[in-house]
């Protein structure tokens, strides 16, 4: 009994997955420039928020299924365990039917996939801006993502027709993602004759098939042991691992992967269908993610009665509309648009993310949720993990097709409805927009006529995500000879001592690659090269890269560091510093480290080997260095290093006030952030002897229990630690106060 609670909590994490492939809501962009025509942008699934009569949000979803799956799992793994040990699949149907379909029970469509329960969408806001310049985020169409994309195409109509009278502009650009891609094509499609469009750009766009969304309408779920094994370790859950590895050290992985799969077979045919029919699978815009190959597949395992497909008759008649006429017909709608109609078509694929492994073609490259091959219009994509091969990509490259694979050897573009206006940014999650893209898109949208892979040289058709922005991956005709990225001196920089300097020169290529002395390059030295200041090095290219301008690698000699620097003199702001002259040097500067700033402040400059530093910050400890000058050609050159010392300036005496109060006097005074407490003594006498009362870490002391009527007199000064030893201030001015 308890193999059968783990296997099926096994597959309940799996089925629970299945029933969460909706992506999560996309990031939003960060623009930093803008497009001269305005911008509508069709977001993803949960693009626009839905309301109920009540005004009551219910899309996206308050709660995710995982966490109603997980707050119920004890009930569902009772009915799992029911289902299992007699064969009736239904138990665990009934209980998970049960817990998912009220999440959707306002959502639902009509059984001809029409809107009822009075659900409506949000408002979409029109601003009035005739300026020429558009942002994406200023013109987001929102939609209701449930509805079949061809009536939703209606309503994109009214809104481009509202953006136009708003701006003046007579086209827009339009830019989709995702799902967001299938209310895209169905508007270009239905309105093909006159689109009031400039450019369009897919990006990341789910038009052309999701296989993460295919598995699961068409129960193709499976793992083999080496993928639940990679599935497992992957979710990051601790008691799924422990689970597995319990599993799998009684049984073997092979055997639960079978026993997982054989119990898959008969569960999921009863469970899926019935529970998809009360969420996704309602929804026509969810089967415009079907591809022409799993559509009619899951369509059958869907509605998988005659009873069923006549109930739902008139709703498989309005996604076969949209199947048959948007989806097959896309590239050659697209094309039409572009030849004739002189829309300019642009595709942006995400790349180089893994899927979960749970079903067939999960090995398949992409952004974690849709297939690179998919999101491109057909590019040619090496599974995750592999490259294309040498001897493929050097067949298409002795065919000129070279400039058309990356260098990584992971994408060949030139198999794309659209070769040459398909970017592919390696990296990238789908629900990621990144600032990093927004250049991109503006580039594409800032030219009426079609741009190319080929227009900008820094948005080649290969980019990647390097520190938040876009780097170019070089093509793999290009790194034949791949280009000359840098040279440069090693060491950069020398300590003068009269003697001449000759460093090594590395010359590297974007690839990484170093080029070789002799064969690619050679080098001219200058002749003078012993003295303070900056000196190149002449690196003129030879063999493959003859036609490489010749470049300069630079070195710098500089003064030597100073040494034996000492600290006397300490004060409260202030100190002195003497060190021993740097070779080379005409002066010295001198230093303060900023711990706010992270960094070094110059506080000062002398032409001698001593330096009293004053105004520093009063009793703190700080670090003072020296560097040697000298001037050449105007430019100043400092010795390499920060010669350093720590100074632990000393306390100033705090300011004291004092009041008296009844039988107790109350001393205040400003703290000092360097000091960790402050030592209070008490005399009768102005002149007499004092005794220390208290230690206290506050601004503040009372001294209450005194005698009435009386004058007593205080001082106190400020204690800090440094290296475990207390070291304090002078003492206050005396103060006093009477009692009452």
């Amino acid at each position: 009994m308890k193999r059968a609670k783990r296997l099926l909590s096994l597959l309940l994490v799996i089925l629970t997955l299945a029933l969460c492939f909706a992506p999560a809501a996309e990031a939003a962009s960060s623009t930093a420039s803008s497009s001269p025509l305005p911008i509508i942008y069709i977001k993803g699934n949960a693009n626009a928020k839905l309301y109920n009569k009540k005004g009551e949000r219910i899309w996206p979803l308050k709660t995710g299924l995982k966490k109603v799956i997980a707050d119920n799992k004890s009930d569902i793994v009772k009915a799992a365990v029911l289902s299992y040990t007699t064969s009736n699949w239904n138990y665990l149907s009934d209980e998970l039917y049960e817990t998912v379909a009220p999440l959707f029970s306002e959502l639902l469509l009509d059984n001809n996939g029409n809107n009822q329960n009075g659900v409506y969408v949000e408002k979409n806001v029109i601003n009035t801006n005739k300026s020429g310049k558009y942002t994406v985020e200023e013109y987001c169409f929102k939609y209701d993502m449930r509805l079949d994309p061809l009536d939703v195409a209606d309503n994109l109509r009214a809104y481009i027709k509202k953006v136009l009278d708003a701006t003046g502009k007579k086209k827009v650009n339009l830019i989709s993602r995702c799902m967001g891609a299938s209310f895209m094509s169905a508007y270009l499609y239905k309105y093909r004759s006159n689109p009031l469009v400039n450019s369009a750009i897919y990006y990341s766009p789910g038009v052309n098939g999701v296989l993460i969304e295919e598995a699961p309408f068409c129960g193709e779920l499976s793992l083999s042991s080496e993928s639940m094994s990679q599935y497992v370790s992957s979710t990051g859950e601790e008691s799924l691992s422990s689970m597995f590895q319990v599993l799998t050290n009684i049984f073997g992985s092979k055997a639960i992967s079978s026993e997982v799969n054989s119990v898959m077979s008969q569960a999921m045919p009863i469970i899926l269908p019935r529970i998809l029919r009360a969420c996704y699978a309602n929804f026509p815009s969810y089967w415009s993610l079907l591809d022409d190959e799993h559509y009619s597949l899951a369509k059958s395992y869907i509605f998988n009665s005659a009873s069923l497909r006549s109930k739902y008759a008139k709703f498989i008649k309005k996604i076969d509309n949209y199947h048959k006429k948007v989806q097959r017909n896309l590239p050659d709608t697209l094309t039409y648009l572009k030849n004739v109609k002189g829309v300019n078509i642009n595709v942006i694929t995400k790349y180089n993310r893994e899927f979960d492994p749970i079903y067939d073609g999960s090995e398949a490259d992409g952004d974690e949720w849709i297939e690179a091959n998919s999101q491109s219009f057909g590019a040619t994509v090496a599974e995750h993990g592999t490259k294309l091969s040498k001897s493929y990509c050097n067949a298409l490259a002795d065919a000129g097709l070279g400039n058309y694979i990356s260098s990584d050897r992971k994408i060949d573009a030139s198999t794309c409805l659209f070769p040459d206006s398909t970017w592919f940014v390696k990296n990238c999650k789908h629900s990621n927009w990144g600032t990093f893209v927004s250049p991109l898109v503006y580039a594409i949208f800032s030219r009426s006529t079609q741009v190319t892979v080929r227009t900008y040289s820094n948005f080649p058709q290969f980019l990647k995500i390097s520190n938040g922005k876009l780097v170019n991956i070089y093509d793999y005709e290009s790194m034949k000879n791949p280009p000359v990225e840098g040279v440069k001196c090693s060491p950069s920089q020398y300590e003068y001592n009269g003697n001449k300097k000759t460093p090594t020169v590395i010359v590297t290529a974007v690839n990484g690659d170093k080029l070789k002395k002799g064969k690619d390059y050679k080098l001219t030295y200058q002749e003078e090269r012993t003295s303070i200041g900056k000196h190149f090095v002449k690196v003129t290219f030879m063999g493959d890269y003859a036609k490489t301008p010749a470049k300069k690698a630079y070195f710098k000699i500089l003064p030597s560091d100073v040494s034996d620097l000492s600290v006397s003199s300490v004060g409260v702001d202030s100190a002195t510093l003497k060190w021993t002259a740097s070779k080379g040097a005409t002066s010295y500067n001198i230093y303060l480290y900023s711990k706010k700033a992270s960094k070094w402040k110059r506080i000062g400059s002398t032409t001698v080997t001593s330096f009293r530093a004053t105004g520093l910050p009063k009793g703190a400890n700080v670090k003072l260095a020296v560097k040697g000058v000298r001037k050449v050609d105007s430019v100043a050159f400092e010795s390499p290093d920060f010669i350093k010392a720590a100074v632990n300036l000393k306390l100033p005496a705090p300011v004291v006030k004092a009041k008296g109060g009844e039988k107790k006097v109350s001393l205040t005074w400003t703290k000092n952030s360097n000091a960790s407490s402050y030592q209070i003594y008490r005399s009768n006498a102005k002149n007499g002897v004092y005794t220390k009362i208290a230690t206290v870490k506050t601004g503040s002391y009372t001294n209450s229990s005194l005698n009435s009527r009386r004058t007593y007199y205080f001082k106190v000064r400020s204690v800090k630690t440094v290296d475990g030893k207390e070291n304090v201030s002078s003492f206050s001015s005396i103060v006093s106060a009477r009692t009452s």
